[in-house]
């Protein structure tokens, strides 16, 4: 969504394709249209997302009302108390709209809400609040960057439930940034594993936990108390999380991975198709055979 500015963000290389066209190569205006329109996001923490300053409802118009622009407000020989006329329609009817955002995310008293400043609601209040503004103009892709987070096990699994049913009846595709593998075990299709900024493993969500192949994705499972087995002691990943300003060389995983060689402190390895759609970035996969890594995988 290129809303880090340049300094201190800036992208060096590479593309960001969206409907087959590079979101790079997009103007800042090109990119507003698109931003909250085609593409929207929820934050991590809703209560620094929203304006403590503005009523819930105004903040949910004022994205309707940008992308549901009039072009009598653009020209220039329109008069200007009738343009006044018109933004004041504008905004009623986007209130209105906002409202109906507000029910559509399931808040009761959606009128009382919408008049509302965020302190005044609750932590799922002010998620669901912020799903119904990402939500107000049907974007195509819905990016949600640790959508419970603060927000208590009920309040969880009601935000989910939600965004799960939006899903089916908008038909939007959901981008879903979590460290907690059971959201993802629910409530994805696909899964790409990273570590240090680089994917280490991508497939489908049953290849990912039915047959992990990367060792820090077996390590990450391998973690997860489960209450169906007795397991007297939970597999740990030694070492600690690289230091990104000074990354390890080669692999960024070899410092902590117990099947290191050579190779993988001197370069860096590349996506490999081991089963279809299933990718993984190990050296050990061009040393041995599929099957036979796997084996000897299941044997550690």
């Amino acid at each position: 969504m290129r809303l880090i500015p340049d300094p201190p963000g800036k992208i060096i290389d590479g593309e960001i394709k969206f409907k087959d066209e590079d979101l790079i190569k997009k103007t800042d205006l090109e990119l507003q249209n698109i931003r909250g329109n085609e593409i929207s996001m929820i934050f991590q923490e809703p209560m620094t997302a929203l304006n403590p300053v503005f009523k819930i409802g105004d903040q949910i118009a004022e994205v309707i009302i940008l992308h549901e622009s009039n072009p009598k407000l653009n020209n220039k020989n329109y008069r200007f108390y009738n343009k006044r006329k018109i933004r004041k329609k504008m905004e009623k009817q986007a209130f209105e709209k906002a409202i109906e955002a507000l029910k559509m995310v399931n808040i009761p008293d959606a009128e009382k809400v919408a008049n509302q400043y965020p302190h005044e609601c609750s932590g799922g209040m002010r998620q669901r609040a912020m799903i119904a503004m990402m939500l107000a103009c049907d974007p195509d892709l819905l990016i949600a960057d640790e959508p419970t987070t603060a927000l208590d096990v009920t309040v969880q699994a009601q935000i989910l439930a939600l965004m799960k049913d939006l899903q089916k009846r908008k038909g939007t595709a959901i981008w879903l940034i979590t460290h907690n593998l059971g959201i993802i075990a629910e409530m994805c299709d696909r899964v790409g594993v990273m570590y240090a900024g680089y994917i280490v493993e991508m497939g489908s969500t049953e290849l990912i936990f039915d047959n992990p192949d990367h060792p820090y994705t077996r390590g990450l499972i391998g973690s997860i108390p489960k209450i169906t087995e007795d397991i007297d002691e939970l597999e740990i990943i030694p070492g600690n999380v690289p230091n990104l300003i000074e990354p390890p060389s080669g692999c960024r995983f070899h410092p902590r991975c117990k099947f290191c060689k050579q190779i993988c402190k001197e370069k860096p390895p590349e996506l490999i198709e081991v089963e279809k759609n299933h990718y993984v970035a190990c050296h050990r996969y061009k040393e041995v055979k599929y099957s036979e890594l796997v084996d000897f995988l299941k044997k550690k």
